[in-house]
């Protein structure tokens, strides 16, 4: 697949594809504890999870790429949505390290065929679903 990188911030890089998506954006978070997921604008997640997979988060980093693997497929799977037709909006920790970006990007691509993806900070996602573009989130 094609796509390019550009990077707006040390904490946030935008992927994107030559071609132009036809579903609804699909919103992901990992968590720590339970992953979320649903479509962009809905009210609440369609799907949470308790990592039914085995967690694949370890001290608030994605750790085990197979069960995110997993628990990625199963959603799409459950939702009955198939992820080359829809952008992906993926919440990440706020200091994620580059390597996990680069291979979480690289599975969602190359395995899923996303169309899109977009990582962003989980903290600034709290931010624009409180409708403000700056402000102090605490993390507990």
């Amino acid at each position: 697949p094609l796509y390019s990188l550009q990077i707006h911030n040390p904490i946030s890089i935008n992927y994107r594809m030559t071609e132009e998506a036809e579903g609804p954006t699909i919103v992901m978070d990992n968590g720590t504890s339970c992953f979320k997921a649903g479509k962009a604008g809905d009210e609440l997640p369609q799907v949470t999870d308790m990592a039914t997979y085995g967690s694949p988060v370890s001290n608030g980093q994605l750790a085990n790429f197979e069960a995110a693997e997993n628990m990625w497929e199963n959603f799409y799977k459950k939702q009955g949505l198939q992820a080359f037709e829809h952008p992906l909006l993926c919440a990440e920790p706020l200091f994620a390290p580059k390597f996990v970006r680069e291979r979480t990007t690289q599975i969602l691509f190359e395995k899923f065929t996303v169309p899109a993806l977009y990582s962003c900070p989980a903290p600034l996602l709290a931010l624009y679903c409180a409708g403000r573009s700056n402000g102090v989130v605490v993390d507990m």
